[in-house]
């Protein structure tokens, strides 16, 4: 009896030992788990979604909506959402680093993007690739530059997944 509770006391100090470090939207509002378990808000307004953790778990990019604000994109009136970062651990507050509506450059392109979408940092956290309305039958796919606040679009798709390893980073789309 006592060798099959110290198992279970193991398997739960496992349990405990591997939970990872995470944040999730709820009612508008952002929230980080950390390694314990314990939940704490990083917003407090109810307009917040899509929250993505940076690979060093010290900030978060999210979708912010911005309601009764609209822009006119290549799908008609379009929310103009914003993107923020925060740090996890409140040092600084959020800060916003882009506004919907904005007209946007590229080659042999010049667009107006809202509605923003799908947020993930690189993996040195330096740029954000997200997707933005901007064409009647898909996203652009564009990259914000975190430092200069440069923006650029990249192409055209309806999701973005940002993936890579300590030998290579990488930018993968798919449609679906």
């Amino acid at each position: 009896m006592l060798h099959a509770a110290t198992r279970l006391g193991l398997l739960f100090l496992i349990a405990a030992v591997a939970r990872s470090q995470s944040v999730s939207d709820r009612n508008g509002r952002i929230f980080f788990t950390d390694r314990q378990g314990v939940r704490k808000p990083i917003t407090d307004g109810k307009l917040d979604s899509q929250p993505n953790l940076s690979s060093d778990k010290r900030q978060v990019v999210f979708v912010r909506q911005t309601p009764g604000r609209t822009a006119e994109t290549g799908v008609g009136d379009t929310d103009k959402t914003e993107l923020w970062i925060a740090y996890v651990d409140g040092s600084k507050p959020p800060r916003r680093v882009l506004t919907g509506g904005n007209f946007i450059e590229g080659p042999n392109l010049n667009i107006v993007v809202a509605g923003f979408g799908n947020p993930q940092f690189s993996r040195d956290a330096t740029r954000i690739y997200f997707t933005a309305a901007a064409w009647p039958t898909q996203a652009e796919i564009l990259m914000l530059d975190v430092t200069t606040g440069d923006t650029r679009p990249l192409f055209e798709g309806l999701r973005v997944e940002v993936r890579g390893n300590s030998t290579m980073r990488s930018f993968n789309w798919r449609n679906a």
